[in-house]
């Protein structure tokens, strides 16, 4: 979220104990405080699909004025497949698409033998959901 950096100092977590973000989609909710750590804080590993790490971006070349080589050396990009596990701090990791307005990633994570599942965002309108079930 927005002001993630404010937040982790106020509750007296270290930036240093972060090695990754997981970038569900481009939406200012999801992204802002991603590129605000970004600019402040250490490299970070930027974990997301092709086309979410794309938009991002260029939503962050316009909205900045950086061009996209500077903003890439801020990060360490980590593109992961859709439906294919990604290995994180000893934590698979499995996405998928959710539905969403725009491209947007959700995942199962498997640890220890437990797992968690994080939908990214969604869709919450019911007369969307009855279009496509009508189609």
């Amino acid at each position: 979220p927005i002001y993630s950096s404010a937040i982790l100092r106020q509750k007296g977590i270290p930036h240093r104990l972060l090695e990754g973000i997981i970038l569900t989609h481009v939406h200012a909710d999801h992204d802002g405080g991603c590129f605000q750590m970004l600019l402040e804080e250490k490299r970070l590993m930027l974990i997301t699909t092709p086309t979410i790490f794309n938009s991002f971006l260029r939503k962050f070349c316009a909205l900045s004025g950086y061009h996209a080589d500077f903003l890439r050396q801020l990060m360490v990009y980590q593109p992961v497949v859709i439906g294919e596990p990604f290995q994180f701090m000893g934590a698979a990791f499995v996405f998928h698409y959710s539905l969403h307005t725009i491209p947007t990633v959700g995942f199962q994570a498997f640890y220890a033998g437990r797992s968690i599942a994080f939908s990214g965002d969604h869709l919450n309108h019911p007369d969307t959901f009855q279009c496509l079930f009508d189609k």
